[in-house]
């Protein structure tokens, strides 16, 4: 049926159901032949090839991410909801996707990035190099006389009620400059009172590699389930720095009280 057939059973149709609003109230056989022409002009045109390659490449991008999950599952012995729970992922983003990956929208790169850092595996972005361990900054000590000479140091250690659960510690570095704590500031920590939201708690790395561990000052930001904590700083270093509580390599050591600035 060649396009000025088509147009006059068209034309018919319309006059006989009164639907010719269908081509904007056109009046005429020639109104139909034109408005059809652009119609059918404008009908976009499908390049098989572009979608046939678009549709490969989510395929392997839905592949590749369900099988970096699987085997982060594994390697970090956890269930997708605790993984997710980990690096603040919402657990429905990830049990979804595993339940039925070939429906549900795999999580974004930067979702994906945020998952291999927290549990430091690489992939998307991550090199597994993390600065976010804490260990690429000086570690803070407990409080000893040469910090502030004997006498000084006496008088300290008398405020103390129970030195299993309280000491002082000396900070070092600036991870919480913005906060008013400065390097070589003294704080008194309580080993034993949970911390709250917004507290600053004395952090304990371990570092089992290496053989190593130390005690950094961070600022207690949990949400939901997940444990972290973040610098406050200008530091380009380590700026926005999160660190998430696992309770194992990382532990709460304890609530900073009172800060002394040694003058």
């Amino acid at each position: 049926m060649d396009l000025l057939t088509k147009a006059a059973f068209i034309y018919k149709t319309a006059l006989v159901s009164k639907q010719n609003h269908f081509f904007d109230g056109c009046a005429s056989l020639q109104a139909v032949v034109q408005n059809y022409s652009l119609y059918a002009v404008k009908t976009p045109q499908i390049n098989l090839k572009q979608t046939i390659s678009r549709d490969a490449k989510t395929v392997d991008d839905r592949q590749e991410k369900l099988e970096w999950l699987k085997h982060a599952l594994i390697e970090t012995g956890l269930k997708a909801s605790p993984f997710a729970e980990k690096a603040g992922v919402a657990p429905a983003t990830l049990t979804k996707f595993l339940k039925t990956p070939e429906i549900i929208t795999p999580p974004s790169d930067r979702i994906m990035k945020t998952l291999a850092e927290a549990h430091d595996l690489t992939g998307y972005g991550y090199d597994g190099q993390s600065p976010d361990t804490g260990f690429n900054e000086e570690g803070s000590h407990p409080l000893s006389p040469s910090d502030v000479g004997d006498k000084e140091y006496k008088k300290l250690k008398q405020l103390i009620s129970d030195p299993e659960d309280e000491n002082f510690h000396v900070v070092e570095g600036n991870g919480l400059e913005n906060l008013h704590i400065k390097h070589g500031d003294i704080v008194f920590v309580d080993h034993n009172r949970p911390p709250k939201e917004n507290d600053i708690v004395c952090l304990s790395l371990r570092d089992e590699e290496n053989f190593s561990a130390k005690t950094i000052f961070r600022l207690y930001v949990p949400s939901g389930s997940v444990t972290a904590c973040i610098t406050a700083t200008n530091d380009p270093a380590i700026s926005n720095k999160v660190i998430f509580v696992d309770g194992i390599n990382v532990k709460i050591y304890g609530v900073v009280e009172k800060i002394i600035r040694n003058l």
